[in-house]
């Protein structure tokens, strides 16, 4: 849930902020309620106002101007909206942009002890690219990948995979451009639990922020 901004409301309302001692009754506050339900709603369909016991109540005395059977308001509502989940699975955060270079095709290191030796990365999870430009994953990325060397009963299989090092460098936001000794991930399950127990080497920082269950069983975060 997010509330929607001042600037929004105000150009449907107009209103100006102005103490007042007058006590409002709970029928003027149920008509600000469905006056924003009916006029505030946002249009094409997205997002849906919640009932009146979810508008949010925002300190500050205030007044409509426009409306007049609204003469005096104690408080100031601001509509709140549901809003769909997006994103990936058990990851949690945004990510920053950062320089991609596993493109499909790449051979990685399996970092885990689940049994496999490395993997195959066949796709990557919420790319959106154009006409014949390969996609690319880079550290905390979620891809699919196929185990080439490992047991026998994870091989010729498709197990989604999230990239924990890269060789390629990236820039992070305080300017320090880092890179790893290898390219290496471990296997987990579609809401980014890992599938085995232990990591071996360092974790980078960016992944270790947007998937907790790989950070808490990584080794070192670097």
């Amino acid at each position: 849930m997010s509330l929607t901004t001042f600037k929004l409301l105000e150009k449907r309302f107009p209103i100006s902020c102005a103490s007042t001692s007058t006590p409002t009754s709970e029928r003027a506050q149920s008509n600000v309620v469905n006056l924003i339900r009916n006029k505030a709603a946002p249009r094409g369909g997205r997002g849906r106002v919640l009932s009146s016991g979810h508008v949010t109540k925002v300190g500050g005395a205030s007044k409509f101007i426009s409306q007049r059977p609204l003469n005096q308001l104690p408080f100031l509502f601001f509509p709140v909206f549901k809003m769909s989940k997006r994103g990936r699975g058990g990851s949690s955060g945004a990510k920053f942009r950062i320089s991609l270079g596993l493109p499909v095709g790449a051979v990685i290191n399996c970092a885990d002890n689940t049994g496999a030796k490395n993997l195959y990365i066949i796709s990557v999870k919420g790319i959106k690219g154009r006409l014949n430009r390969l996609p690319a994953a880079g550290v905390g990325d979620m891809v699919m990948a196929t185990v080439k060397k490992g047991k026998p009963e994870l091989r010729k299989k498709v197990h989604p995979a999230v990239v924990i090092r890269q060789r390629k460098s990236y820039r992070r936001k305080d300017g320090v451009f880092l890179y790893f000794e290898d390219n290496a991930g471990v296997i987990v399950n579609n809401k980014g639990e890992m599938k085995g127990s232990a990591i071996t080497g360092p974790v980078a920082k960016e992944c270790a922020d947007l998937w907790p269950r790989i950070a808490s069983n990584a080794g070192s975060i670097a």
